[in-house]
């Protein structure tokens, strides 16, 4: 129906430029003609690609939403690599052939935002060579397994034997692995023994996800026992072999260097910002917010002496103000209730439409996840439900050790900061609210915008009273440091201006985190390079926007308004968020002067 109608408005528009056009009206006309005939190209060549990469990547097709191919992994040898490469390469070239000039500003806008899609995942591939140098790669399978497996897009039987063929084949997936990887960086291949432990400990609580599928037949229930045991033997194979093997070579450097992250920053963030004013900025930034942060800590610990590693003290003033191990699910469901109730109460933000649930994170994931984060839901399903993952202490660690971390990341005020930057007015919020855009946004991958909004809601939480406790101004400025301290060691150690253990010793003395905390953080930023800095990026160009847009609009500026505008134009690049808001202002406006 799809091509049908793309061939019915290319006829039209080829049509209509047949007409004679004597007059301005005429020409202009030609224009649109023009740009729909392009857009018509467009669509074509966009959904060529979605039905293609079923058979490509099967695992970023789920990702998608796009479910015909849910009973396949990714293959991961180096010749299914060639081939997405070549593809790709194809796609781009017949990109090429576009001419977005006469296109409207939201299908060039679009046209963008899959050629940016499509040179990342060349760049990526080529220069960044996953597959020979990422051990977690391998791993990422599961999240495959498990998405299809949990996430209600479709029937549970249909999803559970989709899951299981696609256990059934993740042992060959992992031993590609040997073959493939070379000269890993040490870090990495670290995380993915982590990784692996974890994933050994979840297989007890995946069996039970297959119960209503295996009901009383015996066969079925020998082959989801014989998938799940190959599989944790596959697993354990691996680690083993990354221990005694792939550690033996594991001198990578996982720097990508100063050329990389300029391409980062340049084509796929559209930021004019060169890799060192990328730095010299979270300098800044950090320098200003540590400021903050220690005046706060003075006042809070009731002395002007502090630094930066005091703030446990604060934490542990705060040991007693966090809900038990047992309640802390049903404490965020309430928690977020009451932040729907607050932003909508004070017309500050739109109210989310889109379902969520809030669960325990599964164990395989423990280790590379914050304590509690969004998972949206796969954008192009009809049928969207979102999962805030809340990683709680594990039961097997002592209970002082349990203690600890419930102090430190679930004490309340932290939860109300949780709360506001994952779910409302944050993360949450903004999937719900481009759930009617073109399908080109809907896949985007623009961090500036998400991780910017994420910063930006924390923030608006504090402007507008939602946090409720004395401590809560401390807290947002330790995560506020915290955020400025990562885009720090982002940049620094990416285009090679820190060393690992200078970034270390920054983190620890300057930014007051644990060795485990701080290895983490740049565990995070070595995976992710330039997400760091998109965070400080973002926010500074929404905040820009709301003071330009309050300062034209005046007395008629209506805050609400303004936020349901920014997310509707969906995760395009902040460069491009002006414009488009420009003209949904001035469309406005116009709407009034013909009422």
């Amino acid at each position: 129906m799809r091509k049908k109608l793309s061939r019915l408005i290319v006829f039209g528009a080829l049509c209509a430029a047949a007409a004679p056009a004597g007059s301005y009206e005429g020409e202009m006309s030609d224009e649109r003609v023009r740009g729909a005939v392009e857009a018509a190209k467009l669509t074509q060549q966009f959904a060529r690609y979605l039905a293609n990469i079923q058979t490509l990547n099967p695992e970023e097709a789920t990702r998608f939403g796009i479910h015909e191919s849910d009973m396949h992994l990714t293959p991961r040898d180096l010749e299914s690599e060639r081939l997405r490469m070549e593809a790709l390469k194809n796609y781009l070239r017949e990109m090429d052939k576009i001419d977005s000039e006469p296109m409207s500003p939201e299908d060039g806008i679009d046209f963008v935002l899959f050629r940016t899609k499509l040179e990342m995942d060349i760049f990526n591939i080529e220069q960044m060579r996953p597959l020979r140098t990422r051990p977690q790669d391998y791993l990422s399978a599961l999240d495959a397994i498990y998405g299809v497996l949990t996430k209600d897009f479709d029937a549970y039987e249909i999803r559970s034997k989709n899951a299981l063929a696609r256990l059934e084949q993740l042992p060959a997936e992992l031993q590609q692995a040997e073959s493939n990887l070379y000269h890993p960086p040490r870090l990495w291949v670290e995380q993915a023994i982590q990784e692996c432990d974890d994933a050994d400990k979840s297989f007890p609580d995946l069996t039970p996800l297959f119960k209503r599928l295996i009901g009383g037949d015996p066969l079925l229930r020998n082959r989801v026992d014989q998938a799940v045991l190959g599989a944790r033997e596959a697993i354990r194979h691996y680690r083993s072999w990354l221990k005694e093997s792939a550690m033996l070579q594991a001198d990578g450097d996982f720097r990508i260097g100063d050329e990389a992250y300029g391409y980062y920053l340049e084509r796929w963030h559209h930021v004019d910002v060169t890799p060192p004013q990328a730095l010299r900025l979270a300098r800044r930034k950090f320098r200003r917010t540590q400021r903050e942060f220690l005046d706060e800590l003075g006042r809070f610990l009731g002395r002007r002496d502090v630094s930066a590693g005091d703030y446990e003290e604060a934490i542990y003033k705060l040991s007693d103000d966090h809900p038990a191990r047992e309640n802390i699910i049903s404490v965020f469901q309430r928690e977020i209730e009451r932040a729907y109730q607050h932003f909508d109460r004070f017309r500050l933000t739109p109210v989310p439409q889109e379902r969520m649930r809030t669960v325990e994170t599964p164990s395989y994931m423990a280790s590379r996840v914050p304590f509690a984060f969004y998972n949206a839901p796969y954008p192009l399903d009809h049928v969207r439900v979102a999962e805030l993952y809340v990683n709680l202490p594990s039961k097997k660690l002592s209970e002082a050790v349990q203690d600890s971390m419930l102090r430190s990341a679930f004490n309340y005020p932290y939860i109300e900061l949780t709360v506001a930057q994952e779910v409302y007015p944050g993360r949450h919020l903004q999937d719900s609210e481009t759930m009617e855009v073109s399908r080109p946004r809907h896949l985007a991958d623009q961090p500036c915008l998400t991780n910017g909004w994420a910063a930006y809601a924390q923030f608006l939480a504090m402007e507008r009273g939602y946090y409720t406790s004395h401590a809560a101004k401390l807290l947002y400025l330790r995560w506020e440091l915290v955020r400025y301290a990562r885009a720090v060691v982002d940049a620094g150690l990416h285009i090679r201006k820190m060393e690992y253990e200078e970034a270390v010793d920054f983190l620890e003395k300057e930014a007051g985190l644990s060795g485990n905390q701080a290895k983490a953080e740049i565990l995070r930023v070595s995976l992710n390079p330039t997400e760091g800095v998109s965070y400080l990026l973002g926010m500074d160009e929404i905040l820009r926007l709301r003071d330009k847009y309050a300062g034209i609009l005046d007395r008629k500026f209506d805050l609400r308004d303004f936020h349901r505008r920014l997310l509707s134009l969906g995760k395009i690049p902040v460069s491009m968020i002006d414009a488009e808001l420009g003209r949904s202002y001035d469309q406005a406006i116009k709407n009034l002067e013909i009422r």
